[in-house]
């Protein structure tokens, strides 16, 4: 537990939008490398993609939530004996009003009017799949609707699914919201040319896969991660996915390849179709899909239910194990400070009656010296100075390895103090100076930061642990 310890401390020094960034980061990465290791089954593949998207938006969120809460199956740094190491010498910080917009906000700002309008784009998109479904069109010929039937019935599919041929489809696509899915075929389509009977195979297999719905988390995963090149990498790759699995379901009746290909080809301009789901969305890849209908091996077009629920069980432990690796905050239970290291100004504050002050103190808060491996205690106060009460908000250490006790989210009264009791972990070799640092955020003030530092026992200090 000591190294996962370590590691968490450590990433816990890093900013909010920086864990925001490595948390997605990673999940989107998985993702791609379960593209690689499940290559051969591209429905497993894109199950996998899609899930690791997921966690790539939800992740990030209940690390925060989690944070924000204290829950966490890493233990929070005991406190050590107090009045051993803490020096309270040095004027306390003064926190000034806010008269700003902090960075934090400002990125805030930029992610969410990303997100907004690339969720605009999207609304638009679904518009315009639903207008294609929606358009005036023709009834399909009885020949294809007597095949679609067949193919239904030996797909397993129970719902309803209409048949229409509109100019405006150049190419077979599916709209499959609704009770009644709509097949929209082009004008030219016939049931009797060779591989007609594949086609329908894979725009029905988006039906059975409900790749409508894969499709729009992993649009909605994009709009939130609009700013992380990976994502938009993996919305392709999950895009070409799904038609290599389905595919593989138009391919599972023993249909030609090569039929099938030729008829892919004949879509050489497919239309902007929206949210509905096309045999040939681009030209781009079509290359690849092509070589891969001729080249590669049969294999199973289903995920499987087994692999399914396996792969639900690791996903969801790891999304889990990932937000719950920090420390547990402390218990903000009331702490016995001995009256010979409570400061002077808890006694007799000096109130200015003009307006609002907080005050945050010592200076810098000394722990002293420390063994290597151990752990330093010291105590700091918040302080009401004003004429007004003061809304405590709450409080961020700089490293996990530092844990604040006695804490409260709470109104503070002219002339009420908070005290507070800090613990910090000491490296594990001697000699080391270590400085991390405390904030507190307070409601119309700036966030006012309290120095924590101590120097492990032994040889003179080598370096600086920021």
């Amino acid at each position: 537990m000591t190294g996962i310890g370590s590691i968490a401390d450590g990433f816990s020094e890093l900013s909010t939008w920086a864990q925001i960034s490595v948390i997605s980061t990673v999940w989107l990465v998985a993702g791609t490398a379960s593209v690689l290791l499940l290559s051969r089954r591209p429905a497993r593949a894109h199950l996998m993609m899609v899930a690791a998207m997921a966690c790539a938006v939800a992740c990030p969120a209940l690390w925060i939530v989690a944070q924000r809460a204290g829950w966490g199956f890493l233990p929070a740094v005991a406190p050590g004996e107090i009045g051993l190491a803490g020096s309270l010498e040095g004027a306390p910080v003064v926190a000034t009003p806010g008269s700003g917009i902090s960075g934090f906000a400002i990125l805030g700002f930029v992610a969410a009017s990303g997100t907004v309008f690339f969720l605009a784009r999207l609304a638009l998109s679904v518009r315009r799949g639903a207008g294609l479904a929606s358009a005036e069109s023709e009834a399909a010929d009885p020949s294809t609707l007597e095949l679609l039937n067949i193919e239904r019935a030996r797909m397993g599919i129970t719902r309803s699914v209409r048949v229409r041929t509109s100019a405006r489809a150049r190419a077979p696509m599916i709209w499959c919201w609704g009770r009644a899915a709509t097949l929209l075929l082009p004008p030219d389509w016939s049931a009797s040319r060779r591989g007609s009977r594949a086609v329908l195979r894979h725009e029905l297999a988006h039906l059975e896969r409900a790749d409508h719905r894969w499709c729009l988390l992993a649009d909605l995963c994009v709009c939130v991660l609009w700013w992380n090149p990976l994502a938009w990498w993996c919305r392709a790759s999950a895009r070409e996915l799904s038609e290599r699995a389905c595919d593989t379901w138009a391919l599972s009746t023993r249909s030609s390849p090569t039929d099938y290909a030729e008829v892919l080809l004949s879509f050489a301009r497919p239309a902007n179709s929206g949210a509905a789901l096309g045999a040939v969305r681009s030209r781009r890849g079509l290359e690849r899909r092509i070589r891969r209908l001729l080249c590669a091996p049969a294999t199973d077009p289903r995920a499987g239910a087994c692999w399914i629920l396996a792969m639900v069980c690791v996903v969801g432990l790891s999304a889990t194990g990932v937000s719950l690796a920090q420390r547990r905050a402390p218990s903000n239970t009331s702490i016995d400070i001995p009256a010979s290291i409570r400061p002077a100004a808890f006694e007799e504050p000096e109130i200015d009656v003009h307006g609002a002050a907080l005050q945050f103190g010592p200076e810098v808060l000394d722990l002293g010296t420390v063994p290597p491996g151990g752990s330093g205690t010291g105590v700091a106060f918040l302080l009401n100075t004003g004429a007004e009460p003061i809304d405590i908000l709450d409080y961020k250490a700089s490293c996990g390895c530092t844990s604040v006790y006695g804490f409260e989210a709470r109104r503070l009264e002219p002339g009420e103090a908070m005290e507070l009791l800090i613990t910090m972990t000491a490296p594990e070799d001697g000699g080391e100076f270590k400085e991390k640092v405390v904030r507190v955020r307070a409601r119309g003030f700036e966030e006012i930061e309290l120095p924590v530092r101590l120097v492990t026992g032994g040889a003179a200090p080598a370096r600086t642990a920021r």
